[in-house]
């Protein structure tokens, strides 16, 4: 047997991030040393923590959709982000996927001029900046004279500034959330079904590849059918992981939700899904990705539905 030495020069940190890179080759090699497509190992440098961030997405979900779509390892660290895999296209779309998530990761600065009155007045609801910061994972504040400061990273601000767009143009909005695995099925393998969903009700699509959100602009009348065709289109993909639990009346839905929604939280987080409530026709629409959970949920609100 040849025995190879590498040695290490650097400091700390980069001697361990190349002795776990160098392992994981190594380890590679040894288990398939005649495989047809290598295994190669790539390390993209991370411009800054929310950066890095941005690559792995709340609760470790974008990391995941990365490692599960592109059959790859993805390690983080302070300084680069490590890709493991196959030689195969697959791993070169994984990088570049990665190096966009990276780029628009960057926070960045930006001011608003010349903003009409419709604007200011939902900015000056507290509220609604709440809701349009969680919505965007970036900030705003209004200053004195009457600019918008914007603060995120690049991606974010991209999605700010078209919700304050669809704001002053008076566009209703609505924000449908998703896992990575049902975002990557609609808006990655959907995009025909999409874009003829978008013309028949008459709306605007934003996509979140981040948060996986997917933003139903339009006239309020448009909105509700556009949601529920949105909803249908992923119950035919997923059908059991998507349950559309129809609701007796509309009074059942107080009953769903509970005091201060008590009752529509504990059903989220004992089953791990989702419940998007609908008001008209009324009906829940429960989304998870553990069948199991989902037809727990679902029986659970049909219950409620059955007792009242």
């Amino acid at each position: 047997k040849r025995v190879v030495t590498v040695r290490i020069r650097g400091p700390e940190e980069s001697i361990e991030e190349a002795k776990k890179a160098i392992s994981a080759a190594v380890g590679h090699a040894v288990l398939d040393p005649g495989q047809a497509n290598p295994f190669r190992m790539r390390a993209i440098p991370v411009p800054s923590p929310e950066a890095s961030r941005n690559v792995v997405g709340r609760g470790g979900e974008t990391i995941k959709a990365i490692e599960a779509r592109f059959a790859v390892k993805v390690d983080v660290t302070k300084a680069n982000v490590v890709v493991h895999g196959q030689a195969t296209a697959d791993f070169l779309l994984a990088i570049d996927h990665i190096k966009q998530l990276l780029a628009d990761g960057v926070s960045t600065k930006e001011k608003v001029t010349g903003c009409k009155k419709r604007l200011l007045q939902f900015l000056s609801d507290a509220a609604n900046v709440r809701r349009l910061c969680d919505e965007t994972g970036s900030s705003l504040k209004v200053d004195e004279t009457g600019d918008v400061l914007l603060e995120g990273p690049t991606a974010s601000l991209k999605v700010l500034r078209e919700a304050l767009h669809d704001i002053e143009q008076g566009s209703e909005r609505e924000v449908l959330r998703f896992n990575p695995k049902h975002y990557d099925g609609l808006v990655n393998q959907e995009s025909a079904a999409l874009e003829a969903l978008r013309r028949e009700h008459h709306v605007k699509l934003g996509f979140d590849p981040v948060r996986h959100f997917i933003r139903v602009v339009g006239k309020a009348k448009y909105i509700g059918p556009a949601k529920a065709a949105i909803n249908m289109l992923l119950r035919s993909k997923f059908p059991d992981q998507v349950v559309h639990v129809p609701l007796a009346s509309s009074a059942v839905i107080p009953l769903v939700i509970g005091k201060q929604g008590k009752i529509v939280r504990k059903l989220q987080n004992a089953h791990k899904v989702s419940v998007d409530i609908h008001r008209s026709p009324p009906g829940c629409d429960v989304v998870g990705t553990n069948p199991m959970g989902v037809a727990a949920a679902a029986k659970e609100i049909n219950q409620l539905s059955q007792d009242w």
